[in-house]
């Protein structure tokens, strides 16, 4: 059988959404531009983690959107343990409600339902070893010890439940196994698997799953501490002003890192980058981070002299501002000056020009080449495109 392992990324994942929401104000609904900074790149698992951000009250309401609490800095400076063991305990009590996240059912009328039974039916009901057991021996155990945690009153008829494929509607009793139970094994293969608590696997035949905790969950379900040792890497600053931060980097330090350089799209198996860019340094200037405040926590943090060239970077910024840009743009060249300088006066083409390359050659802003091309072709002109040319 073929192991999914417990997801180990979600203390990275929600310092990811911290440090974004420092660096610029975030909503929900824009967690999908994270999703490259991302380990796990699900964003029902990144809703998940807003919300359990805002519950630990790591996350406070300003007019734009959500940033960090003081409380944030307290929480990044624990271990990797402590940090897994307070987001599994906000779990345990968060209002993000896994029924309406089960994939299988979709949902009609005003009812409500309690998140919380269900989490605390499926905790008091796992096993406290590491031993291997098959999924649907704990939903049948459920099943005979507390059919009704989910709904207490016992009425099964009340809650307009369909099934997606189906889209016939789920009532009555009979229906446990295609809504409790779906319910229960999206608790496992989702939020326990998401932090750490538990990996799955698929029998050889490929048709049955089996789970087992981990290590934290049986210490979290226990209530004994986790173990405070941790060791962690420093970050590494390059010559080119690129910052590596590696899988067990400092969190703190990474959430500082975050604020004065740019996230790049994480890769499989390496550090999470980031770079040093006269933007980045704008921002650090606006929150009151300047060169000689940066230039020494980034020699703390690496716990090595930050290379030359990037000090005179950071410090040639400092002194002169931005000096130079890339822009994306596309060069239009004619064969007769004529042309162009009809192109240049004319009021349906003259404000796609950026600038001019002399009497045969001129910028267009790459978003205004498809404007251009259309406006000229008004005037009788059918301007020439090599696709990646």
């Amino acid at each position: 059988e073929e192991v999914d392992p417990a997801d180990a990324g979600a203390v990275d994942d929600l310092t990811a959404i911290l440090s974004s929401a420092q660096v610029s104000a975030l909503h929900e609904g824009e967690l999908g531009r994270l999703q490259p900074l991302f380990l796990n790149p699900d964003l029902n698992r990144a809703s998940f983690l807003f919300t359990l951000a805002w519950e630990m009250k790591l996350l406070r309401a300003t007019d734009d959107g959500a940033r960090p609490a003081r409380l944030v800095l307290t929480w990044l400076r624990k271990s990797r343990a402590e940090q897994g063991r307070d987001i599994a305990d906000a779990w345990s009590n968060s209002a993000w409600n896994e029924l309406l996240h089960t994939p299988e059912l979709a949902f009609e009328g005003g009812w409500q339902n309690d998140p919380i039974l269900a989490r605390t039916a499926l905790l008091k009901t796992l096993p406290r070893d590491q031993e291997w057991y098959r999924l649907a021996d704990l939903l049948a155990l459920i099943h005979s010890s507390d059919p009704d945690f989910q709904r207490p009153d016992g009425n099964y008829d009340t809650w307009y439940i369909r099934d997606v494929r189906s889209g016939g509607y789920l009532s009555g009793f009979a229906s446990w196994d295609l809504v409790e139970g779906r319910l229960l094994r999206y608790l496992v293969l989702g939020p326990l698997v998401w932090l750490g608590l538990a990996e799955t696997a698929m029998t050889a035949a490929g048709q049955e799953a089996v789970f087992r905790l981990t290590p934290l969950a049986q210490a979290w379900l226990a209530g004994t501490k986790p173990e405070q040792e941790e060791v962690t890497m420093p970050i590494v600053v390059q010559d080119d002003g690129l910052i590596l931060v590696p899988f067990n980097a400092d969190r703190y330090q990474r959430f500082q890192v975050a604020r004065v350089a740019e996230a790049e799209p994480l890769l499989p198996g390496k550090p999470a980058y980031y770079r040093v860019t006269p933007r980045s340094l704008g921002q650090a200037d606006e929150q009151g981070i300047d060169a000689e405040r940066l230039l020494g926590f980034l020699a703390k943090a690496s716990q090595r002299p930050v290379p030359a060239s990037t000090r005179r970077a950071i410090e040639r910024w400092a002194e002169r501002g931005t000096e130079a840009s890339l822009e994306g743009v596309i060069l239009l060249r004619v064969r007769d000056s004529e042309v162009l300088e009809k192109l240049k006066s004319n009021p349906k083409t003259r404000e796609y020009f950026a600038e001019s390359m002399g009497d045969y050659a001129a910028v267009v802003k790459i978003h205004d080449w498809p404007k251009l091309r259309r406006a000229a072709a008004t005037l009788g002109l059918l301007i020439d495109w090599t696709p990646g040319a």
